[in-house]
């Protein structure tokens, strides 16, 4: 098995296993995902503009899944929920979410973008600029 390939499987089955411990389906963990992605634009940037042309990079997305799905990795290790083959209810629920939402934490990600997504997004803003400032 390609190592690319092993690392998709262990983020599916880590999806899988949060999805199920949790009780949300699929769309749900993919909306939280992307609403949090937005946020953490959002303290970044401060530029609603700008924060809509960076979601719009590929690059960006790929950059970003690959941190949730390391921060996914620290939450079934951490929380042991790939233990449990049910979903979660009452305080254990509610203790899975506060750590899940916790290492999730947008305004707490302090990752920085590699070179070569900070090299689309400065391209992005040099554009951003250049368009602005000619009307």
């Amino acid at each position: 098995m390609k190592i690319g390939v092993k690392v998709r499987a262990n983020s599916e089955s880590n999806k899988d296993i949060i999805c199920r411990s949790l009780g949300i389906n699929e769309f749900e963990y993919r909306r939280f995902r992307r609403d949090e992605a937005y946020v953490w634009l959002a303290n970044r940037f401060r530029d609603a503009e700008l924060e809509d042309a960076i979601g719009m990079i590929p690059l960006f997305w790929k950059w970003w899944n690959s941190q949730w799905e390391t921060r996914d990795a620290e939450y079934v290790k951490l929380s042991n929920v790939a233990e449990i083959n049910e979903v979660l209810t009452g305080r254990t629920k509610q203790s899975a979410l506060e750590l899940y939402n916790e290492i999730h934490n947008s305004d707490e990600f302090k990752v920085v973008p590699n070179i070569w997504l900070n090299i689309e997004i400065n391209k992005v803003i040099e554009f951003i600029i250049v368009k602005n400032t000619r009307g």
